[in-house]
């Protein structure tokens, strides 16, 4: 050390010297912020990584083999949309919606009315949010924020853009500067049984409303639901 600080000391005698140290500590001191910057966002850079292996904690295997009820509720600007139904496989399905009953198969929506089966067309507003694969993308791409132990149940909240949200949804690349999405997951077990987004940024950045918006569904009897019988026959 001491044999250094003579080297330094020898250095700064001469002007050339001065300069050099003069620049080289600039250098040492922006790749120490450099440095400070990128380790201090290192946790939540490790917490984005949220259903890839262990990293967080919540099983979505029942939710991925399309067997489920579910209730889906969709508040637009104070405006509710409410449905509740049961899915045998990705193509099948039966669903309530303002007291109507209704029958999918594939991209086909039936709706009874005085008992009699006609084609229509899809009543739900914002159907992603039940679509197993679209909800794992959501969570796959939301960054960890924190957890809240309930009673009997976990709530993990999340943080999403809305550049995000529009990649995901219509495959165009934004940059919008606004206060990140939440989402809150509840899960028991590990096993999940609600999803909240709220969207009130990417629905006013997407004109899709004037103040807020936010949809929650809730998943319940994986696995109960054996079979659906095709209503029209």
């Amino acid at each position: 050390m001491d044999k250094l600080i003579e080297l330094v000391k020898d250095i700064s005698k001469k002007p050339k010297g001065k300069a050099a140290l003069f620049f080289l500590g600039y250098l040492l001191f922006f790749i120490c912020v450099f440095l400070l910057i990128k380790f201090a966002g290192r946790k939540d850079a490790l917490l984005q990584e949220y259903e890839k292996g262990e990293t967080y904690k919540i099983k979505i295997d029942s939710l991925v083999k399309n067997n489920f009820t579910y209730d889906l509720k969709v508040v637009i600007d104070g405006v509710t949309y409410d449905y509740y139904g049961k899915r045998f496989n990705e193509n099948i399905e039966t669903f309530k919606y303002n007291n109507l009953d209704y029958y999918r198969n594939g991209n086909d929506f039936y709706v009874n009315k005085d008992d009699v089966w006609t084609v229509t067309e899809s009543p739900y507003k914002y159907y992603d949010f039940i679509y197993p694969e679209i909800v794992v993308s959501i969570l796959e791409q939301a960054t960890f924020y924190s957890e809240e132990d309930l009673d009997s149940s976990i709530n993990y909240t999340l943080k999403i853009s809305s550049n995000t949200l529009n990649k995901l949804f219509y495959d165009k690349d934004t940059d919008i500067d606004e206060v990140p999405n939440t989402i809150v997951v509840n899960s028991t077990d590990k096993i999940m049984n609600s999803v909240t987004y709220n969207l009130d940024s990417f629905c006013k950045a997407n004109s899709l409303c004037t103040n807020s918006m936010k949809i929650t569904t809730t998943f319940d009897m994986y696995g109960d639901v054996k079979k659906i019988d095709n209503p029209i026959k």
